[in-house]
């Protein structure tokens, strides 16, 4: 009889215990994944600071070629091109310039003698007729 008594204590000790070690087991298993969350966390941060690092060294090269006069790295006979090719541009433009006044002009004249053209003719209709 006093054994019967003393089971269903050691019963209840022993499912506690059970629960216990199946919430140790799952606490562990929590913290594997977890631990394994954070080291993927920790390379992709890697990563990604040095894909920062990298594209902060290409934003500064290109600073510094911004910086560079573009006739600086070019050989003599370049640079001699160069200097001659500047004053044959400035007089295309001029050239430019004046030949778009000049159609304008022209273009004005044109309109001028098509009215002209007109009122002669309708005139000369008026009289015909």
């Amino acid at each position: 009889a006093t054994t019967q008594r003393r089971d269903p204590p050691r019963r209840h000790r022993q499912t506690a215990v059970e629960r216990l070690r199946a919430d140790a087991r799952e606490v562990t298993a929590a913290a594997a994944r977890s631990e394994e969350s954070l080291s993927v966390k920790e390379k992709t941060a890697a990563a990604i600071r040095t894909s920062v690092g990298d594209l902060e060294a290409q934003a500064a090269d290109l600073r510094t070629e911004m910086a560079t006069s573009l006739d600086a790295q070019l050989t003599a006979s370049e640079a001699a091109e160069l200097t001659e090719l500047n004053p044959r541009l400035d007089r295309l433009k001029e050239e430019r310039l004046a030949a778009a006044a000049a159609r304008l002009a022209a273009e004005a004249e044109l309109g001028e003698l098509r009215a002209t053209l007109e009122s002669n003719l309708e005139r000369r209709q008026g009289q015909i007729e």
